[in-house]
C-alpha cells in the first residue's frame, strides 16, 4: 500500500507533500520507504496532493513490476 498526501498552511502557503510506502499486513504494515516533498513557498493544498501523487507514481514506475497490484491511499477526492 501507498499512502500519499499533500497540504499547504492556510491552504496557500508553505506547501509540502509526503508518501509512505508500506508492505505486508494491512493491519500491521511495515513501512518500507518515506518520501518527502517540498512545496513551493506559494502553492495550493490540490497541488500538494498531486505532488504526492506523481512522486507516488515515480516511485511504483522505478519499484514495480508491470502487472503487480499497488493499492494507493489518498485523502483528496478533487485529485482523483
Amino acid at each position: 500500500m501507498i499512502y500519499t498526501d499533500g497540504s499547504a498552511t492556510a491552504g496557500t502557503t508553505n506547501g509540502g507533500a509526503g508518501v509512505v510506502v508500506t508492505q505486508g499486513d494491512p493491519e500491521s504494515p511495515q513501512i518500507r520507504e518515506v518520501m518527502k516533498v517540498k512545496g513551493a513557498s506559494r502553492t495550493a493544498s490540490y497541488i500538494e496532493e498531486v505532488a504526492a501523487m506523481e512522486k507516488a507514481c515515480e516511485w511504483m514506475s522505478a519499484n514495480c513490476l508491470e502487472n503487480e497490484k499497488i493499492l494507493v491511499c489518498t485523502d483528496s477526492l478533487s485529485m482523483c
